[in-house]
């Protein structure tokens, strides 16, 4: 149980050194309006994504 415990804390604090506005991995990628986005945008801000790590 500890393990876990250690491990939820050390998760919370790497996400929260990626800085505001960053959703979390599992979060459906969604314009603020919350309408799905097209595959193109979807592309494109994967690439941004990946070209930022």
């Amino acid at each position: 149980v500890w393990f876990q415990n250690r491990r939820a804390k050390w998760r919370k604090k790497e996400n929260t050194k990626k800085g505001p506005g960053r959703p979390a991995h599992n979060a459906q990628p969604q314009t603020c309006s919350g309408e799905p986005m097209d595959p193109e945008e979807i592309k494109r801000r994967e690439m941004d994504r990946v070209e930022k790590k």
